[in-house]
């Protein structure tokens, strides 16, 4: 009786689970910072673009509580999520907004 019971929370855990993902995170989209040199493209699945200049890279990204950790080869940035949804980026990069194409 244990075990079903048990087994039956972990398939509903996976299934919810299963649903975030492959419904993405309200951080999905692509940011640019006022200067327009940076663009940051969040998207599902933990996948990334980080462009700079024209140059683009690929990268990986986690959300964190207030934070999004982007790992782009071996350079890891900790970028801020603020209230407003901005994020931002240390140095030069600063405040990236949401583009609402």
């Amino acid at each position: 009786m244990h075990t079903l019971r048990g087994a039956l929370r972990l398939a509903g855990v996976a299934g919810l689970s299963a649903l975030f993902i492959a419904c993405g995170s309200k951080l999905d989209g692509t940011y640019t910072n006022p200067s327009g040199i940076v663009m940051l493209e969040l998207r599902s699945g933990g996948k990334a673009t980080m462009g700079l200049g024209g140059e683009t890279r690929e990268c990986t990204h986690a959300e964190e509580g207030k934070q999004v950790r982007l790992t782009c080869g071996g350079e890891k940035i900790t970028l801020r999520i603020n209230d407003d949804g901005t994020l931002w980026a240390p140095g030069f990069i600063g405040v990236m907004k949401k583009s609402t194409k």
